[in-house]
């Protein structure tokens, strides 16, 4: 084969892909493997954007926090090519970005979900563009121009921003009189994340005096929209809802009739050698930021290993952590869960604490205290971007009511 590797060549791994799982992987490849491995990290975009705050983002009015890729790729040693993915050429060990051809030894796809913007006339709050998206909307809820706004989490999405929306714009909203309602294809509010999770985001939604519609489907209809499958009417003054999400159909790999890659619990995708998956990409159910950071240490793990590294193989164990911002006083409600293998809770807990040794919005081994590092040494506000602290801070004093 042409593409084999040379006895005196580096182990070449090629990253796709520029969130949380791809800078997760090459952190944690250069813990596990340091510099058995030569990484080459392949992302259309130059930035890293931390969409978890984004919903703090958007009611402090600051676009989401970034890194440059550039700035990331030189403090790792790695490789950047600014470049879009074109096809996996498996049997040769090379990939096609943009026209280029780029061979690896392992390949780890951590290219997230395709956004569908299924709602037309809708706002779509896309995590990556919240700050964008919900400018206008946010605007009319401090001007008092809005009597009632729903937020609606379709599946399969990211579900827990649109908790954290319609929490947020209560607080924001206090005293207006305006009606907030969250409609959800879930059956409980964050489901997903067990019992406890959702009989805790069920009462802080009773308290804001927030309407929760489960187990239901939307499609626009003249002046409202239509719920399903009860086929009931409802208006509101503004509609925003979460994208609903597709796979990234990747050419030359198997998928599923939704465009997402089957994993083992080491990453591995089946039905092909060599190639790994992590994240949103994948087809385990729940898509979560702490869930993405985890499957991509498994992967790295399982990669560093076969690089020849002094590494024992770690399979993705279903545990997260996560926190859901429910008011611009405190981050809000803190929780941990374990899945099983299709995305089902076995346990869960919620707490007023962090569950997790890190307080971070992501709770990924590498990522989270290598992000913390850089931007608690920097000044507190970076190329003008705020921490999701700061934006804490500014959203209590700019809501003293």
């Amino acid at each position: 084969m042409s593409s084999l590797r040379p006895t005196n060549a580096p182990f070449e791994v090629v990253i796709v892909g520029g969130g949380v799982a791809g800078l997760e992987a090459v952190l944690a490849l250069r813990a596990l493997a340091a510099d058995r491995v030569s990484i080459t990290l392949v992302s259309p975009a130059a930035d890293f954007t931390y969409q978890p705050a984004g919903v703090l983002s958007a009611f402090a009015h600051r676009p989401a926090r970034r890194l440059a890729l550039a700035q990331f790729a030189q403090e790792t040693g790695i490789k950047l090519e600014q470049r879009a993915l074109e096809a996996v050429v498996p049997d040769e060990r090379t990939i096609v970005a943009d026209g280029h051809e780029l061979r690896y030894d392992a390949l780890l796809i951590a290219l997230g979900a395709h956004v569908r913007h299924h709602l037309p006339g809708i706002s779509t709050g896309d995590p990556a563009q919240l700050w964008a998206t919900l400018a206008g909307v946010i605007d009319q809820l401090e001007a008092g121009e809005l009597s009632s706004i729903v937020f609606i989490a379709p599946a399969p999405t990211w579900p827990l921003p649109a908790y954290e929306l319609a929490l947020l714009a209560a607080e924001h909203a206090r005293g207006l009189g305006v009606e907030i309602t969250v409609i959800t294809a879930e059956r409980q509010p964050l489901q997903a994340f067990g019992e406890q999770v959702s009989a805790a985001v069920r009462r802080l939604l009773e308290q804001a005096e927030i309407e929760l519609v489960t187990g239901s489907e939307v499609e626009p209809s003249v002046g409202g929209l239509t719920l399903f499958p009860a086929r009931h009417v409802v208006h509101f003054d503004r509609i925003v809802s979460l994208p609903r999400l597709g796979g990234p159909s990747v050419a030359g790999l198997p998928r599923d009739a939704d465009g997402f890659l089957h994993t083992t619990g080491f990453g591995e995708v089946l039905g092909v050698e060599r190639v790994y998956a992590a994240g949103d990409a994948t087809s385990f159910p729940v898509k979560f930021g702490a869930i993405a950071a985890q499957q991509a240490d498994a992967a790295a793990s399982a990669i560093a290993a076969l690089a020849g590294a002094e590494v024992e193989p770690a399979e993705f164990d279903g545990e997260v952590h996560g926190v859901l911002f429910s008011r611009a006083s405190a981050p809000g409600v803190y929780f941990s869960a374990r899945l099983g293998p299709n995305g089902e809770s076995r346990e869960s807990r919620v707490s007023s604490a962090p569950t997790w040794p890190i307080d971070a919005k992501i709770a990924a081994l590498h990522l989270s205290p290598y992000l913390d590092k850089l931007w608690a040494e920097g000044p507190r506000w970076i190329a003008g971007q705020l921490a999701w602290e700061a934006a804490l801070s500014q959203l209590q004093s700019a809501n003293p009511r």
